[in-house]
């Protein structure tokens, strides 16, 4: 069996493949892998010999040569035609591309032949982008920077490639020997926003040479000056600097005989994963730690919205926490290679525990207080358009004014994020399901279009509420708030008929719904009446006045 992985990202993105294709050869002993990554990026797989790994390499600058130097286009398309044709005599039963681009969706259309196995972006016959697995539509729905995604994108990889991971499967095999007490940082980042400033670097480093904490400086040869900088007048015996002046091979050994690694996401973040390093990663709004943080055992993580909020002390304690074994003050801590991140502080991530109903079988999770169901009224207001239009067209033909609304509806979905991001994973789901439909026969395309308007509009019911709920709910709290003083004044008789009305207003509630936030109707209505049985009006107040206007806020 003959599998192609495609990874044309860059270093950290090879890195991070690197435990999806261990498991891969752990699981098909006996196939043939070949990887595929950029010339240019071709250092961050050398390793892939020693786990029997063909390594193919994709001539980027060859390929585009003829178009930056002004030749026919049509020597571009010859040399990646060639290229295509000599990879394709491997004869792949499989082809898992990680890279999730438009560039790699048809470069793997192009290299998988009739029966060929796919996962991955890829392309329909017609070019319109085909994803035929459903880890390549939840990265394309629910991945990115300003998204809420908490799986890894190693994780990510790995359930493209349709394997599990184990621990074993982090490990880089060109890295071995003991650790040493040093701390490698690696100044810079791929981004401006993603770099913390060189005046904090140079506050940071002068602490840790008074404590004597050895450090060496990574980085690329771009980084050179910043780090020249940031070290000038410090004791060499302390602070290395090597920014510049090493190969990927070199950095891998460093990583992996550092006891800590400290920067932001960057390779240094990723090779230590594979070494199995503690990592101390600076991370800020403009990333997801959660998607390309720190994988290896006892990580942690420093978050602030903007990279400069993160004060020099937080790193030299956290530094000195992680050395020493210590707790620390970080926003969120890897327990193990394999487990989520623990975060230090009350989380209640709504966009987050949405996503999960959507893709698992958790639960829809209750709105956060003091927000609106508007957009979720939208969205089922919308969606039941929608799908009583197509009922209709699958029942009496198309017609122009059908095909109007659904035209509209399209618009409405885009703008429903804008006026409430809290609709934002469901759209993206419902809108990347569309996508996968791909071309197929009118018929089939109308039913399969009219069951994901039916399950858009499943799921937005759970948080709409009718009006004649509102309306339920608005006379249940008058009702309260009507009952209370005489209650509190032991004077039953002078609201009895209120208090009656309000306990039917409540069962009618109840035949909606069975449960009220978190809270059972019936045993709503039970605490109420055993208060009155007991003439306990004080409760039966306090209940009226304090506990019931929260259950009824839930319903709205």
């Amino acid at each position: 069996m003959a599998i192609l992985v495609i990874q044309l990202a860059r270093f950290g993105d090879i890195f991070q493949s690197w435990p999806a294709l261990k498991a891969l050869r752990r699981q098909a002993p006996s196939a043939k892998i070949h990887l595929l990554v950029r010339e240019r990026f071709k250092d961050a797989a050398l390793g892939a010999a020693e786990i029997g790994v063909v390594l193919h390499t994709l001539p980027t600058a060859d390929i585009l040569a003829p178009l930056i130097t002004g030749a026919p286009d049509t020597d571009a398309t010859v040399k990646l035609d060639q290229f295509v044709q000599t990879l394709k005599q491997n004869n792949f039963d499989q082809i898992i591309n990680l890279s999730f681009s438009p560039f790699s969706s048809y470069l793997t259309e192009a290299l998988a032949a009739d029966g060929c196995k796919v996962s991955g972006y890829t392309r329909h016959a017609d070019g319109y982008l085909k994803i035929p697995d459903d880890s390549s539509a939840y990265f394309y729905a629910q991945v990115g920077v300003g998204r809420h995604n908490r799986y890894h994108v190693t994780e990510i990889f790995a359930a493209v490639a349709g394997v599990d991971l184990v621990d074993a499967d982090f490990s880089f095999p060109s890295a071995q020997g003991a650790k040493s007490n040093s701390v490698i940082i690696h100044l810079g980042a791929s981004e401006e926003q993603k770099t913390y400033p060189a005046e904090l670097w140079r506050d940071v480093l002068r602490e840790l040479h008074a404590h004597a904490i050895p450090t060496i400086l990574v980085g690329s040869a771009s980084e050179r000056p910043l780090s020249e900088t940031v070290s000038a007048g410090l004791s060499e015996d302390l602070v290395q600097n090597r920014v510049g002046k090493s190969t990927l091979k070199d950095l891998s050994q460093w990583v992996n005989d550092a006891r800590l690694v400290v920067g932001a996401d960057s390779a240094p973040v990723q090779i230590a994963a594979l070494t199995g390093t503690p990592v101390l990663n600076l991370s800020c709004a403009s990333v997801n730690f959660w998607e390309t943080g720190p994988m290896s055992a006892g990580s942690r993580v420093l978050f602030s919205a903007k990279m400069h909020e993160i004060k020099p002390v937080q790193i030299v304690n956290e530094i000195s926490a992680m050395l020493a074994g210590a707790p620390g003050a970080a926003f969120a801590e890897r327990p193990a290679c394999l487990t989520t991140f623990k975060l230090n502080q009350v989380d209640d991530d709504f966009y987050w525990r949405m996503i999960q109903a959507l893709y698992t079988a958790a639960d829809y999770p209750p709105l956060p207080k003091n927000s609106s169901a508007l957009g979720f009224q939208r969205l089922y207001d919308v969606a039941d358009l929608a799908y009583n239009q197509l009922t209709k067209w699958r029942e009496k033909g198309p017609d122009s004014a059908s095909a109007a609304i659904l035209t509209s509806v399209d618009e409405m979905l885009t703008q429903l994020p804008m006026m409430d991001p809290q609709v934002e994973p469901v759209v993206g789901w419902f809108q990347t399901e569309r996508l996968r439909m791909g071309p197929a026969a009118p018929e089939a395309t109308l039913a399969r279009t009219t069951e994901l308007f039916e399950q858009l509009r499943w799921i937005a019911k759970v948080y709409h509420t009718p009006a004649a709920l509102i309306g339920l709910t608005h006379r249940a709290t008058e009702l309260a708030r009507l009952c209370v003083p005489s209650l509190r004044e032991f004077e039953f008789s002078q609201v009895n008929s209120h208090f009656q009305e309000l306990l039917s207003v409540l069962q009618d509630l109840g035949r909606h719904t069975t449960k009220v936030g978190e809270t059972n109707w019936s045993s709503v209505l039970r605490g109420l009446q055993d208060a009155l049985e007991k003439r306990d009006l004080i409760e039966l107040a306090d209940t009226l006045e304090f506990d019931l206007p929260g259950w009824m806020e839930s319903r709205t």
